[in-house]
């Protein structure tokens, strides 16, 4: 599913202390029914109704599947159609910055939406259609059954869990992975690059973030090979 990625550019770091983590909720304002309608109405009750959840739903991959579907079933998030007005942030390949703290306040007040479809398939999506704020998320890796381990492919759920996270609303986006299986997985996979995109302020300094990381890690890699190498010679 396309959820937009930014490459590494040249950027000025963040060096001021971040503000303080924002207490914010997530929104049930979808209409499930029967066991999920359940669900939703408990989840209200104990994490409030303050942030508008969305998604573009394209129907380009298998329901069974689906995280954004799943989602709306349990009563997180609304299905958008093509062209429906929407003024919060979305993540999109669209975006020309990252999402950063700076949208906390979008997220909060007008909300936060993802494009579901296939990657196979991503080339279809009339992205110039779809209203809102775009942004891209910056470097990570899927936990999804699917495409696991794999950099930037992730699921609408981790994408959209990875933006709250990164915005600040991290209680938020700990809650939405725990309806799956492997959503504790994501943010442990994730965690050095989450907690280093989410200390900066400015988009800017989400891009200085993951240029650190990225360069860290293919030291890191660097020097396993060499290690490698070096145990072969001797054997």
């Amino acid at each position: 599913r396309k959820t937009g990625a930014i490459d590494m550019a040249d950027a000025v770091a963040f060096e001021e202390a971040p503000p303080a983590e924002p207490v914010v909720r997530i929104a049930r304002n979808a209409v499930p029914t029967g066991k999920a309608a359940k669900q939703a109405k408990r989840r209200m009750q104990v994490r409030g109704d303050l942030i508008n959840l969305s998604m573009w739903d394209f129907e380009q991959c298998d329901a069974k599947r689906c995280t954004g579907r799943r989602l709306a079933r349990l009563g997180y998030l609304n299905t958008l159609r093509v062209g429906a007005g929407f003024r919060g942030v979305v993540l999109s390949p669209e975006g020309k910055i990252p999402v950063s703290r700076q949208d906390a306040a979008a997220i909060e007040e007008q909300g936060l939406s993802v494009i579901d479809c296939s990657w196979a398939l991503v080339d279809t999506v009339p992205f110039k259609r779809i209203k809102g704020q775009a942004r891209l998320l910056p470097f990570l890796v899927a936990a999804n059954p699917v495409n696991y381990g794999k950099p930037l492919r992730l699921s609408c759920a981790e994408a959209m869990a990875a933006a709250l996270y990164i915005a600040g609303f991290k209680a938020e986006a700990g809650r939405m992975m725990e309806e799956f299986g492997w959503g504790e997985e994501f943010l442990r996979l994730n965690h050095e690059p989450l907690e280093a995109y989410a200390a900066a302020e400015t988009p800017a300094g989400v891009i200085t973030a993951q240029m650190k990381y990225i360069a860290a890690m293919t030291t890191e890699a660097k020097v396993l090979q060499a290690r490698r190498d070096a145990i072969n010679e001797e054997a």
